[in-house]
């Protein structure tokens, strides 16, 4: 007769009485069966009012566990947990949440005690209730399952007779077999996760959904992280993106583009997210390279006529990876810019004149300056992007500059009261100016907005579909 008792703590069993327990068939039902092969210290019985019935009419329980225990020559305790005004023994919500009121008083007396769990006795909703358990406990839960001799279920008997049913049990016999095993908790768990990485990534919130792929040990969970994690960093806009087998084995979409692409789709996903002030926050490097296009392509613009750079290498003493390229204005570059293009710098938007400064930053405040400039006086800059220009040169004035420089929050609501635009009017605009500035191109337009859905399908698809719900009614087939 094998035995799992071996050297180990305390072992409790917890389970819920079926309508094959004791024996059925001349056979152990689940209980037994356990209790036989596992040997607990401690034996906990949750009987539902109709199994209590049968129980209190003949003792089948208690008289069969009595016998085993003189068979086998171990001592255990057993306790009983009865229900009395319950009929309803298919709802899943109530047995998880009592069955876990119940473990947790166990694991609180007994923490370093190995308690099981037969998920092969009880009803449907009970078996789950203490599957799921298992998989999500917040300490340790082994569920044992037992397959019924003939590989199909097995059905109840009213009239037993506990002494004459255990002398026919075959599994007293000396070359019975094992009928138990643990039951597989991965399979539940990857679908799961799964459940969860797509909610995370969905929302495209690729951090926690690289921390969730992790606690698989499966070679499609470990892909997945490492493609998760490739999103992540393309999605914060970290370069460069992995090289070597890696940028091979990740290719097409993982494709990390220029940075003026890369950065419209982060300030999309920004606002997907409803994320307004970081996005709100985040608009002007894109706005300055728009307007800094625009006058170059529309006005024919030369910066580097009037402009000169200067590089930061260092911060606080400290190198940086990449050195900050900072634009300056020429000395009297106003004057000549004005006597190039017979204009007189004026800001439309604040109706005052505009001041170039010498050897200072070009600011946006410049760059809109010059195109509201030019299309009024000119009239070069189509009357779209001259819109757009304006109404994002706006909400950077009244919106961004607050943002950056207060601790102030902001919903798309207040942004709409203070400029008359939400935020996806804003995003819609930055999309509209990047096809004519050639940010991106014209055909690109169909897809360049879904490569962040793109990816996640190609996450999701390395993770697969699971087989759970096919083992799942297998095991039902096999056991109690």
């Amino acid at each position: 007769m094998s035995s799992k008792k071996g050297k180990r703590n305390k072992t409790i069993l917890f389970s819920a009485v079926g309508t094959t327990d004791p024996i059925s068939k001349n056979h152990d039902g689940s209980i037994l069966h356990i209790v036989r092969h596992y040997h607990p210290d401690e034996v906990h019985l949750y009987y539902s009012c109709e199994m209590y019935k049968y129980e209190q009419k003949d003792h089948r329980m208690e008289q069969s566990l009595e016998l085993l225990m003189q068979k086998m020559g171990f001592h255990f305790t057993v306790q009983d947990i009865y229900e009395t005004d319950r009929d309803d023994v298919q709802e899943f919500d109530y047995y998880l949440k009592r069955f876990q009121e119940i473990l947790a008083e166990l694991y609180r007396n007994n923490q370093k005690a190995r308690i099981l769990v037969n998920v092969s006795s009880g009803t449907p909703a009970m078996k789950s209730a203490l599957q799921s358990l298992a998989v999500f406990s917040a300490f340790p839960i082994t569920p044992i399952q037992v397959t019924t001799p003939i590989k199909k279920a097995n059905h109840m008997r009213d009239d037993i007779d506990a002494v004459q049913m255990f002398e026919e049990d075959h599994d007293n016999e000396s070359d019975a077999p094992d009928r138990t095993s643990e039951s597989r908790t991965t399979n539940l768990l990857k679908v799961t996760y799964r459940g969860i990485i797509k909610e995370l990534i969905d929302a495209y919130d690729y951090r926690p959904a690289i921390k969730i792929a992790k606690k698989i040990e499966d070679d499609d969970f470990k892909k997945a992280a490492q493609m998760i994690c490739i999103a992540a960093d393309r999605l914060d806009l970290i370069r460069p993106l992995p090289t070597g087998d890696e940028e091979e084995q990740f290719s097409g979409v993982f494709e990390q583009k220029d940075m003026s692409r890369e950065y419209l789709l982060y300030l999309d996903i920004l606002v997907k997210q409803k994320r307004y002030i970081d996005f709100g926050r985040a608009i002007s490097p894109m706005l300055s390279e728009l307007m800094k296009r625009t006058l170059e392509q529309e006005c024919d613009f030369d910066f580097s006529k009037y402009t000169y750079q200067t590089t930061i290498n260092s911060s606080d003493g400290q190198s940086i990876d990449q050195p900050k390229v900072i634009v300056h204005w020429n000395v009297g570059a106003q004057n000549e810019i004005q006597e190039d293009f017979n204009i007189t710098l004026f800001d439309s938007i604040n109706n005052r004149n505009w001041k170039l400064y010498d050897k200072g930053f070009v600011r946006d405040g410049d760059l809109a300056a010059l195109i509201l400039t030019m299309h009024e006086t000119l009239g070069k800059v189509d009357q779209t992007s001259y819109t757009q220009i304006w109404a994002l040169r706006n909400f950077e004035e009244k919106v961004r500059n607050i943002l950056a420089h207060e601790m102030e929050g902001i919903s798309d609501k207040t942004v709409r009261d203070i400029t008359n635009y939400g935020c996806n009017d804003y995003m819609r605009m930055l999309k509209d100016l990047s096809v004519p500035t050639g940010v991106i191109q014209s055909e690109e337009l169909t897809t360049m907005w879904s490569t962040y859905k793109d990816i996640n399908k190609q996450i999701l698809k390395t993770l697969g579909e699971g087989e759970y719900v096919k083992e799942q009614k297998d095991q039902q087939t096999r056991s109690e």
